[in-house]
Order: structure tokens, then sequence, then C-alpha cells
């Protein structure tokens, strides 16, 4: 039988099949454990393949985004180069090679964009690098195999960018456009607008994403946790000093700065600690089998991180039969069917094997992560080794871990001195949801950028085609208010609609996201409005002024122009 499996049932594996009856084994490919596991003692903290499509999806979406603005200046421009389809066709050109030369110039814009992502991605790379948590090297993208998929990318994005522009644009009527009629009916008006309402759908939807992922953060982070995290120091390691860690721990208790000190082999925080299965022993027979975490703990833990003992007492150097006594959670109470009668005396068999006698219960406190609910949890009293938790008092947190080092120095001065700060162990199990915030801010600037960028070239367009429009409404007495309102209407209208769509579809994604956390935010309806008016803001800033700009002019000019 594998040691570890050994270890952590307390008995041989013919002595548990005694009781239990039949153990399942399972295995799982080496390739998947990163992204697809989420078991104890992982050689590394683990990704998961939903935050993967996530932004994979998010990415999708930016790429869209500006294919749509392509899209959408492309054809609206279009009046400027109907004289130029017209000409080539007067002159023999077939309506496929129009369609080629159009394909041609968005495959070759989105080349020289590529170029520029190059540049953008080596100065940005350091940054994705901070955020994530990685360390990606600029010689990946230079690999043959990147640069041909990005090569492959580029062209297959220039191709769907300019695809509808080239149809749009060959299919000029040539006797129409060389007479200066207008090409092409609402129809391009419907999709353009389409294609407005799709981009800032995407970026309402980001911002509220990025509020409620936020708000989930600070939720977890300032959440009660049932133990003090506060001013505590933890050193894993501490277990080499091996039969010294005792009078290290006395030593340092006649520091005037340490209120209390304790040996633990786990903290709360930490992703990896024993656990086994129990059951309840009952005078009418035995319970349900349950598991249950394990924390091996000394006379002081409790006191040190302020744990209150809610039923019982803690362990006693006055009762020599503690070492066969367990401190058990209240969410082991209620899960060992327990609920509404006294626990202290009664006995739990761990593993089918060991015995131990309930002195005592703690209230519920979050040792693990707030995605999950807290889990049952016995304390037993462990043996002389483990990690070292100090309680200090406020002050000068750096002199004392220099003080510290030169004690540890004198103990062990062949071992290494490493300490962690409870308060850093905990917001470290978010790691992965405050990479998630920075970048679905990172991807909501994106988006943010993208579409304004797009509405601010339509509304240079829309205002140029109605500059004569304009003039003869302000010779006739229109205000630069009215007239700002003319111009902007249209597209808060978009936004608007936007807006409106974007709620229901954010309010089911964000609720599925929150699923995954056992303890979660409810999500406020204010966040929605405000993300509106946000989106409200942003567009009125990029349109006004270009509407401001048609709106001052000289009407005489203006007539006189057009």
């Amino acid at each position: 039988m594998v040691p570890e499996i050994q270890h952590d049932m307390g008995v041989s594996l013919v002595e548990a099949q005694k009781s239990v009856g039949s153990f399942l084994f399972s295995l799982e490919p080496l390739e998947q454990i990163h992204l697809h596991s989420n078991t104890k003692f992982e050689l590394e903290p683990n990704g998961d393949i939903h935050y993967v499509y996530i932004f994979a999806a998010l990415a999708l979406f930016i790429l869209l985004l500006a294919c749509i603005n392509f899209t959408n200046l492309s054809t609206a421009s279009a009046a400027k180069r109907s004289r130029e389809v017209g000409i080539r066709k007067v002159m023999g050109s077939l309506k496929k090679q129009l369609i080629f030369q159009f394909l041609t110039e968005s495959v070759i814009l989105t080349l020289l964009a590529m170029i520029c992502a190059y540049i953008l991605v080596y100065l940005l790379l350091p940054y994705f690098n901070h955020v994530s948590g990685k360390n990606i090297s600029f010689s990946f993208f230079l690999d043959f195999n990147a640069i041909s998929a990005i090569l492959f990318l580029s062209i297959f994005v220039g191709v769907l960018a300019g695809i509808y522009p080239s149809f749009f644009l060959s299919s000029f009527n040539t006797i129409k456009v060389l007479k200066g009629s207008s090409s092409g009916g609402s129809g391009k008006n419907v999709l353009r607008n389409g294609l407005v309402v799709f981009q800032f759908f995407v970026s309402i939807t980001l911002i509220i994403a990025t509020i409620i992922v936020y708000q989930q953060l600070h939720y977890m982070q300032n959440k009660k946790l049932g133990y003090d995290k506060d001013q505590v120091l933890f050193l894993p390691d501490a277990y080499l000093l091996g039969s010294a860690q005792d009078a290290f721990r006395e030593d340092l208790m006649r520091d005037g700065r340490v209120i209390s000190a304790s040996i633990a082999r786990s903290v709360p925080g930490s992703v990896n600690m024993d656990g086994t299965e129990i059951y309840p022993k009952n005078e009418n027979g035995n319970g349900t089998e349950i598991h249950s975490n394990i924390y091996h703990i000394d006379y002081d833990f409790l006191h040190t991180l302020n744990i209150p003992v809610v039923m019982g007492r803690n362990f006693s150097k006055e009762f020599p039969t503690d070492s066969s006594g367990v401190l058990i959670n209240e969410a082991a109470v209620g899960q060992l069917g327990w609920s509404g009668l006294n626990p202290l005396g009664r006995s739990i068999v761990r593993s089918g094997q060991n015995e131990y006698k309930v002195v005592g219960v703690v209230a519920d406190f979050h040792y693990a992560s707030l995605k999950q609910k807290i889990a049952p949890l016995m304390m037993l009293l462990g043996k002389n080794y483990g990690g070292l938790i100090i309680k200090l008092k406020p002050g000068d947190i750096k002199s004392y871990t220099d003080d510290l080092k030169k004690k540890w120095n004198s103990y062990h001065p062949d071992g290494a001195f490493t300490y962690q700060f409870l308060d850093e162990n905990f917001a470290s199990l978010y790691a992965a949801e405050q990479s998630t915030g920075q970048i679905f801010t990172s991807f909501t600037v994106i988006a943010i950028l993208i579409a304004s960028l797009g509405l601010f070239g339509l509304a240079a367009f829309v205002t140029e085609q109605r500059t004569k429009e304009i003039g003869i409404r302000k010779v006739l007495g229109a205000s630069i208010t009215q007239l700002l309102i003319l111009v902007t209407k249209d597209f808060l209208y978009l936004v608007g609609t936007a807006f409106i769509l974007s709620i229901p579809f954010t309010w089911w994604a964000m609720n599925g996201w929150l699923q995954d956390f056992a303890y979660r935010i409810k999500i406020n309806i204010w966040v929605f409005p405000l993300s509106g008016i946000t989106a409200v803001l942003i567009a009125l800033l990029t349109i006004s002024f270009r509407a401001l700009k048609a709106s001052v002019a000289n009407p005489v000019q203006s007539l006189k122009t057009l």
C-alpha cells in the first residue's frame, strides 16, 4: 500500500477494509491536472479551464469589435470611393477584381496592425506576467509556429473585416455613382446601427462584469473569518528545529512584542491539510461516515488565533487523556448527526480504527477559501513538530522579523529562514479572482477604447454628411444645444438599446459565475444603471467634439462648401 495513503487513513488498507468494505482509486491524465483537477496536495496551484474559456471569449469579442469598426467606417465612407469604383468599372474592371482589391487593402491593414501588436506585446508583456503570475518570454512569440499562427489569424481577420465592405463597394451602380447619386439603401444604416449596438453591448457587459468581480473580491477579503489573521506570522519550516522547537517557542514568548505562539502543522488559508473519513460511534450503532479535515495543534493554537470555544473546553495539560481527545467545529457537529444533542464525551472513529473523545466544539471559522462551505474539521493534539504561529502586538514588524531571523540562525544556522503573514496567505487564496478582476478591467478599457474610436469615426462621418442640414437649421434659428441634441440623439438611442440588451445577459452570466462561490454577494440593482450612465457619458464625450464642431461652424461657410 502507498505510504501516503496509509498515513492519511491512519491504518493499513487491510484493517480499514474491515469497516469500510471497499475503496475506489482512479487515475487522471497528467496533462489534465493543471486545468481540470482540484484536489489536495497538487504539485503547484492549479489553473481553471473556465477562466481560459472566459478570457478566450473576451479576446474574440475584442477582435470582433475591431472588425466591426472597420466594417462600419468602410461602409460609412463608401460615398468617398463611389466615383473611384465607377471609373474603374468604366475602364473595364470586373466586380471580382474590385472585391480582390478591397480585400487586399483590408489584409494589408491587418498585417500592419499585426506589427503594431507585436510592439504592444513587447511593451505590455511585463504587466501581463505580473497580473497573471506567469513568466512568459517574448521569444515565445518569435517561434516559427507562433508567427505562422498569428500570420494566419491576421489574414483571416483581414478577410473577415473586409469581406462585407468589399462586396458592398463593388456593387455600386456605375451610372448612378458617376452622376453623383448616393448608392445603397437604408439597409446599410440598419447594419451599421446594429454593429454599433453590438459594440456597446460588449462594452457595457464588461463594465457590469468588472464591477461585480471586484465586489465579490472585496466581500471575500473583508468577510469576518472567525479567527484573527492580523499581525500573525507563520514559520512553515519550524519543524526543522526538531526537539529544539519547544525551546525556540519559549524563547520567543519572552519577547514583549509577542502575544502568543503556537506549534501547528497547518494554519487557516493553507491549501493542503490532512483529511480522513470519520463516523460517530453512537449507543445504537455507528452513524454515517463523513469526510473531515484535520488540524494537528498544540494547547495555544486557539488562543493565538482567537478562535472561540462554544461548547466544552480547549485542550489542557491538566487532562492527560487529551492525547486521545478531539476538538471539532460546528459543521462537524451537524454532519455527524449531533445537531440539538450534546456532543461532549461522544466518540468519533477515524478511518475505522482510531477512536477519539470530543472534549470541545469550536465556532465555525473559514480555514479554507470562501469558495467552499465550511467543512467538518477535527483538531488533534499534535506531536512536537510543525510550523510556528506567532501573534504580535501592533508595531514595527520589519524590526521584529530582523530580530526573529537572528534568533532563528542561532538555533538553526544551516536552515533558510522563511515566514508568511497570515493575512497575505489568506489573500493568496483569491489570486485567481484578483487576476480575473485586473484582466476584466484591461479588457473593459480596450473594448471601450475600440468602441469609442469607432463611434468617433462614425460621428465624424455623420456630421460631415449633415453639414448642410445643420447650416440650414442654424440659419433658421436653431440653438447650439438643439443642434447638439439633433446630432447625438440617434447615437444615444443606440447606446440605450445596447444597455437594455446587456442587462438580462449580464445578470445571467454573472449569476452563473457567482455560483462557484459558497459565500457570495447578491448582485445589486444599482450596478446596472451605473454602468449604463457610464456608457452614455463615454458616448457623449466621444461624439460631443464632432457634434460641437459642426454646431458652432459658420452656417454661411457650410452652405457655400456643400
